[in-house]
C-alpha cells in the first residue's frame, strides 16, 4: 500500500472539522519544529510537494470528485489502510487490551466517514453553512493480518519497555514498512516534548527522508472516548491544522492549504 499523497489530501478535505479540533494538545507542531532545526532540508521538500499539489489539482476533473455530503457513495472505498498497533508498555494501564483496540478501529472508521454525529456537532451549531461540505472520504483502516515477512497477524505487537514511561520517537520500536502500514504507538506518557502533549502525528514531507518517524504515537489513557487517533490520522494524510503549520497558533493567522477553511487563528491543543 502505497501512499499516493495527492490523491489522499483531495479525499480528506471531507473528514469533520471538529475531529480536526481536539480538546487536548496535539504536538505535532512542537514535533516538526524539532524535526526542521535537525534537518530544514523538509521545508524545500515541503514546497516542492505542495506545489505538485496545486498543480495536480488544475489538471484534475474535478466534476469527479464529490462536492456535497449528498455527493459521497457510502460504499465506494478508495483506499484501504492496513494498521499496526504497537503497545510500549510496562505490563501496567498502558497494556491495551485487544478488545479496546478492535472497539476503537471501528470508530476511527466511522469518525473518518463523517458517520458520527457527535463529530459534526460544532458544525451544525456554529458553521452549518460548512455542513454540506463533511464527508465521506472513502478511506478505511483495517488491523493489518498479514505482517511484513508475510505471515498471519491480528495486526497488535507488544514490547514491555521502560520507554513507554518517557515516550517520544525513540520509543518507536518495530516499525512495520511505512510503505505498507500505518504504524500507531501506545505509551504511558510522553517524554518532556511540549508541555501538554498526548498524542503526534508527522506530516508525509517531514518523514520522507526519515521514514522510521513516521506514524501517530499518542498516550494510551486516551484511547477510549477521544478524538487523538482520529485527529492524527488527518496529520498523518498531510492535513494541516486550520491555523497551519505554525508552531504558534495563539498569535499567529496561517492556512491549512484546503479551500474550505480560510486562513484561521487557531487554538493552543
Amino acid at each position: 500500500m502505497k501512499k499516493p499523497y495527492l490523491l489522499l489530501l483531495l479525499a480528506i478535505m471531507c473528514i469533520s472539522e471538529y475531529t480536526m479540533a481536539q480538546q487536548l494538545h496535539c504536538g505535532q507542531s512542537e514535533a516538526r519544529l524539532r524535526l526542521v532545526k535537525t534537518h530544514p532540508e523538509i521545508l524545500q521538500t515541503e514546497a516542492d510537494f505542495n506545489a505538485q499539489v496545486r498543480q495536480g489539482i488544475k489538471r484534475m476533473d474535478l466534476g469527479k470528485v464529490a462536492r456535497t455530503t449528498m455527493d459521497t457513495a457510502a460504499g465506494d472505498l478508495w483506499y484501504d489502510i492496513p494498521v499496526v498497533v504497537h503497545i510500549v508498555h510496562d505490563y501496567g494501564s498502558e497494556d491495551i487490551p485487544g478488545t479496546a483496540i478492535y472497539n476503537n478501529v471501528a470508530r476511527w472508521n466511522e469518525s473518518l466517514a463523517g458517520g458520527n454525529a457527535g463529530d459534526t456537532l460544532f458544525t451544525r451549531t456554529y458553521t452549518p453553512n460548512f455542513l454540506p461540505y463533511v464527508g465521506n472520504p472513502h478511506i478505511r483502516l483495517h488491523l493489518a493480518t498479514i505482517d511484513p515477512n508475510g505471515h498471519t497477524t491480528k495486526g497488535i505487537t507488544r514490547h514491555r519497555s521502560y520507554l513507554t514511561y518517557n515516550g517520544g520517537e525513540q520509543a518507536k520500536y518495530d516499525d512495520w514498512p511505512q510503505s505498507q502500514y500505518l504504524n500507531i504507538w501506545f505509551v504511558f506518557d510522553f517524554a518532556n516534548v511540549g508541555g501538554l502533549d498526548s498524542s503526534f502525528a508527522h506530516l508525509p514531507t517531514e518523514v520522507a527522508s526519515i521514514p522510521y518517524y513516521d506514524g501517530i504515537l499518542t498516550i494510551a489513557y486516551y484511547i477510549n472516548g477521544w478524538k487523538m487517533i482520529d485527529h492524527e490520522i488527518g496529520h498523518y494524510l498531510n492535513v494541516y491544522h486550520t491555523w497551519g503549520i505554525t508552531g504558534d497558533p495563539t498569535v499567529t493567522c496561517g492556512d491549512d492549504e484546503v479551500d474550505d477553511t480560510p486562513p484561521t487563528k487557531g487554538h493552543d491543543f
